[in-house]
């Protein structure tokens, strides 16, 4: 990190003590606001200390006072937690890293960090999607072109529940239920795979459609196999045109 910001500081021919001030002492601040290079101060400062602790953080830097400096520190890291997961979760859902990072307004060497280097905290089932997961997959034989076929009698009893196979294979995949009439998009008549189901209820406010996605994303919720679909279709259409 190049120093030659220095010599144009205010503080270059002032003495440095005045930077470390008693309680209460604003001259150091005063002086500080006309620098024409506060904020390089301030960067410089910030890139020093790191994430360190208020002990460990000294004298006033770009305007800023030790107890401010490591508020801004705090609360930096907070955003940064945030934007990571917010990253994370779009990776999660198919977005490729160009668009995740216009998406969230960061560069795409950001993108490949976070994912590189943040994993996500492994969550644990709860006991009822547990005892579905378990029923789901005692109940079913994947077979060749993704199928997935129900064997036994429907519904089965889950705890105090009655699921029939259809929603229970839904609850599985996405974790929260239908908002309509499972309906089956092969011809395969015991097959009950997440991936050829669609919720009417969703087709009806625009599932399937790029919008759709986005509309699973700004509700925290998991994308359906059409909203899935319809987003791979389109960063390919994105980048097919960038490339003519």
């Amino acid at each position: 990190m190049s120093l030659d910001w220095m010599t144009a500081a205010v503080c270059a021919g002032v003495d440095p003590e005045l930077w470390f001030p008693n309680t209460g002492d604003s001259t150091p601040v005063r002086i500080c606001q006309g620098c024409p290079v506060r904020q390089q101060c301030e960067d410089y400062a910030a890139a020093l200390e790191g994430d360190c602790g208020l002990p460990y953080r000294h004298g006033v830097w770009g305007g800023l006072a030790a107890t401010e400096r490591a508020e801004a520190s705090a609360l930096a890291a907070s955003g940064k937690a945030g934007r990571d997961a917010q990253i994370l979760r779009l990776a999660e859902h198919g977005v490729g890293p160009k668009e995740i990072a216009a998406l969230v307004g960061v560069t795409d060497r950001t993108v490949h960090r976070v994912k590189k280097t943040v994993s996500p905290a492994p969550v644990a089932d709860d006991p009822v999607t547990a005892q579905r997961r378990e029923a789901f997959a005692r109940r079913t034989v994947a077979t060749e072109g993704g199928h997935r076929e129900w064997q036994g009698a429907e519904p089965v009893t889950i705890g105090a529940t009655r699921y029939h196979a259809r929603k229970l294979s839904w609850l599985v995949e996405h974790g929260v239920p239908p908002e309509g009439k499972l309906l089956r998009t092969c011809d395969r008549d015991r097959c009950v795979a997440a991936a050829h189901l669609q919720d009417s209820g969703r087709a009806a406010v625009g599932c399937g459609t790029r919008n759709g996605y986005i509309a699973h994303l700004s509700a925290h919720t998991p994308a359906c196999p059409d909203c899935l679909q319809a987003n791979a279709d389109y960063v390919q259409e994105n980048r097919a045109a960038r490339a003519a």
